[in-house]
């Protein structure tokens, strides 16, 4: 893909800053869904449109850290460790979470990742072996 629009930047997150942050194509309606982990230890959803205004701020999950991301047609998956396991969110276009799914234990926050292969997406972490599931609506 090409970038085919520039402007000022859009700044968001506590004090237009953020730490953690993702970020995830959705589709052309909707534009791009930004993930970040605030001040309070929550992870949050913002939708970037397509016109670079954003969307309510919604919280995912709370406590939370580190988000991964990848769009299906269903929503998108949000991936995210709490209390030393790894949940995973189905948010809609707005970053509302849905159904939410329990995976498993992690080690490390940072050793896990949501990808799709086609329309399905899957998590993959570390937890001493990599372990891999399917996330389904």
């Amino acid at each position: 893909s090409a970038v085919t629009r520039s402007g000022a930047a859009v700044g968001f997150g506590a004090n237009t800053k953020c730490t953690q942050a993702a970020a995830t194509f959705v589709d052309d309606a909707t534009g791009t869904l930004l993930l970040h982990h605030d001040d309070g230890g929550a992870v949050i959803a913002i939708a970037l449109h397509p016109d670079r205004t954003l969307g309510a701020r919604m919280t995912v999950a709370s406590p939370a850290l580190e988000p991964r991301a990848a769009a299906t047609t269903d929503g998108t998956w949000v991936s995210y460790a709490t209390s030393g396991m790894l949940e995973a969110a189905l948010v809609d276009g707005t970053g509302a979470p849905g159904t939410k799914v329990m995976l498993g234990a992690i080690a490390d926050a940072t050793s896990q990742t949501v990808v799709t292969a086609g329309d399905t997406a899957y998590a993959l972490w570390l937890d001493g072996d990599l372990e891999i599931a399917r996330l389904c609506p």
